[in-house]
């Protein structure tokens, strides 16, 4: 299956709201035309022995490849700082400038999370968020000496709680390391479901010059397909019984191998291992 690599750029002119341009890559070839979104401007023929040698994606220094099963195509965004004070911007939504990777023709889609992967610079992130710069230091910290807290470090910052984790595995890619988790936020606490659960990974390159964010919905045959409460029970048993129900949930996903989700956690773990940020 051709892969594609799709980049949109957006640069702030004085006078000029925004000029986009879409570049797309494709793994086996480019091919020119003219649209808007997406916009592939050229044709490459490569070699069995190039393709297996060049990563699906390299973009501004990041570099990785991924399974068709996980995507048809990869569009990058250049996203804009949204600094502290602006606008009364929310706590959470505050951070530097970064480059994000939508995956396009995922398996599983409207889905609470859309698919994609974040690199952040650490410097203008500690300055803008203090409370990113204490996530950073606090996974610095578990990379190191790992960590008794029942809720994993999570980057970007929601307005929700963590409810649950599973399947937690410290994991080293090309040039950094990190820890991948299955989880769920939540304002409240929702029986564990598809709709809502994702992986995630969480990691810093070894100079620490870079955060890695990558976050895809996943699912599972033993899972419901969206927070209603089970047959039967009404809100104010669920409140008696929530917490229990998700250790039980969590004890689950624990004992169920790769395989069984959708897609199959060991794709997204390859991808996250063959991530470079240069």
């Amino acid at each position: 299956m051709q892969k594609r690599l799709v980049v949109t750029m957006y640069i702030v002119l004085i006078l000029i709201s925004v000029v986009a341009c879409s570049i797309s890559l494709g793994k086996e070839e480019q091919t020119d035309q003219l649209s808007q979104q997406p916009e592939p401007i050229q044709e490459v023929h490569q070699s069995e022995d190039e393709l297996t040698s060049v990563p699906d994606v390299s973009y501004e220094g990041v570099s990785f490849s991924y399974d068709d099963a996980l995507a048809s195509e990869v569009v990058v965004e250049n996203v804009p700082a949204n600094p502290p004070d602006e606008m009364n911007t929310a706590s959470w939504e505050v951070c530097p400038a970064h480059i994000k990777f939508h995956f396009n023709g995922y398996p599983l889609s409207n889905r609470f999370f859309d698919p994609h992967i974040i690199i952040y610079p650490v410097n203008e992130y500690r300055q803008m968020s203090e409370p990113a710069g204490q996530t950073i230091d606090d996974l610095q910290q578990y990379l190191v000496y790992g960590s008794t807290n029942e809720h994993m470090l999570f980057l970007p910052p929601y307005n929700a709680a963590q409810i649950m984790n599973s399947n937690v595995q410290q994991m080293e890619f090309q040039n950094g390391e990190g820890v991948r988790f299955l989880t769920l936020h939540g304002q409240w606490i929702p029986p564990v479901n598809n709709h809502e659960i994702v992986y995630t990974f969480q990691g810093i390159t070894n100079d620490g010059e870079y955060y890695v964010v990558a976050i895809f919905p996943v699912s599972h045959s033993n899972l419901p397909d969206d927070d209603s409460l089970p047959d039967g029970v009404d809100h104010a048993t669920w409140s008696e019984m929530a917490s229990d129900y998700v250790v039980d949930q969590v004890e689950m996903l624990n004992a169920q191998p790769s395989n069984s989700f959708i897609p199959d956690l060991g794709l997204l773990d390859a991808l996250m291992q063959s991530l470079l940020i240069e």
